[in-house]
């Protein structure tokens, strides 16, 4: 009875400390560093999303000199997300030094708490006010658990006001809450199974075919040349998928910005 006791109190304290450990992970300075503009450490944005929102950051970065970090964590471990978000500044440097040009969109989820941090170099065009205003739109998609929707409207009005400061024109985000995403067309079970019979008749007529040597043909068409695919095509090992690079966002990191400018947040 006591060993039951005993092993049951150990198997206790270890799911314990790997609870707060899995907590305590998401303290600042045990963070990843960021490989991108987008860093979902709370798994809620879909790839699409996230790809969409680099490539956008990206482009904020080389056409109007100004970085956004989107960040989303599962908690500020009782801190206030303001000195999250401040840490996250020390430590990251999102902006140049010079301009003090960065961002931080902070999004805590279990925390259920939000925050935008500006840089000094952009108060003037992203007051409080402003950056209140836009985390105020977010909050009926956070509530509904549509971080896709949050994210995409933050980053897209912030990096429309950003591009519109710097005289440059940027492509406006695709804006589709969870109604939306839901309401897009999807192939039936008829349309699936009608394209499978497609497929094999395509198939048994080429296998059919190869008598003739129709089938040799189209594989040396498009299998024939692989080798020359392995050495400048496809198969050259260029910044196609993969998160080293591969959202297209061109990111090389962040700057040298300092920590101190304004922002604004709150729950939802």
């Amino acid at each position: 009875m006591i060993r039951i006791g005993l092993r049951t109190a150990a198997w206790t304290a270890a799911i314990v400390c790997g609870v707060a450990a899995s907590v305590h992970a998401q303290a600042v300075h045990d963070l990843p560093r960021p490989r991108d503009c987008v860093s979902d450490f709370a798994h809620v944005l879909s790839p699409a999303t996230e790809m969409q929102l680099d490539r956008l950051c990206g482009e904020v970065d080389r056409e109007a000199h100004a970085q956004i970090a989107v960040v989303t964590v599962n908690t500020l471990n009782g801190e206030p997300i303001q000195q999250y978000a401040a840490e996250l500044e020390d430590s990251w440097k999102v902006g140049d030094r010079h301009s003090d040009r960065g961002v931080i969109v902070l999004v805590a989820v279990r925390d259920r708490r939000r925050f935008i941090a500006t840089g000094y170099g952009l108060r003037s065009i992203l007051p409080d006010g402003r950056v209140g205003d836009i985390g105020r739109a977010m909050r009926p998609m956070l509530r509904n658990n549509d971080f896709d929707g949050a994210m995409t409207l933050a980053v897209d009005e912030i990096s429309q006001i950003i591009a519109q400061n710097a005289g440059v024109k940027l492509q406006p985000l695709t804006r589709w809450g969870a109604a939306e995403r839901n309401r897009q067309p999807h192939a039936t079970l008829g349309q699936i199974i009608g394209g499978i019979i497609f497929l094999v008749f395509v198939l048994i007529f080429l296998l059919w075919a190869g008598g003739s040597g129709l089938f040799g043909f189209l594989m040396e068409k498009f299998f024939g040349g692989a080798g020359r695919w392995r050495g400048g095509g496809l198969g050259g090992g260029g910044d196609f998928g993969g998160r080293g690079g591969g959202s297209g966002s061109g990111f090389g990191g962040f700057g040298s910005g300092n920590t101190g400018g304004g922002g604004a947040g709150g729950d939802w």
